[in-house]
């Protein structure tokens, strides 16, 4: 679970152990990638864009609302929404602009100890199989 044994909880492991030896198993027909696949087929298919290999610098907001991303290729790609996949720390405190959000993040999140972290996802999908 990422940690040595002597700093793993004991409540952490039994509960992967629980959901891993009493639950079935189950997987994806082909390999992992086909659930990715769907996911942005549906995303593209409610109008909306997925763009890989780009590196977000700043999330740019407007009456505390996200109105942009820019990016490292000077790119500023419009949204309402952005979904981050780093920690909240440098989400909140290095990409969000407006320095007195940043701060008042920073207050929030700088006295809090950074750890594992783990959650479970039960995911009813309904795909069309291509034949």
């Amino acid at each position: 679970m990422g940690l040595p044994p002597e700093r793993l909880s004991a409540f952490y492991f039994l509960l992967v152990f629980r959901g891993y030896f009493y639950n079935s198993t189950a997987y994806i027909k082909g390999n992992f990638s086909e659930l990715f696949k769907a996911m942005i087929e549906e995303i593209k298919g409610n109008g909306s864009q997925v763009i890989f290999n780009t590196t977000v610098k700043k999330i740019i907001t407007q009456k505390n609302c996200v109105k942009a991303v820019a990016t490292d290729s000077h790119d500023e790609i419009r949204t309402k929404t952005v979904i981050s996949n780093c920690n909240a720390i440098d989400t909140l405190t290095h990409l969000l602009e407006g320095e007195r959000i940043r701060k008042e993040y920073l207050k929030i999140l700088s006295p809090l100890e950074k750890s594992i972290s783990a959650f479970q996802v039960y995911l009813g999908l309904s795909a069309r199989q291509k034949v």
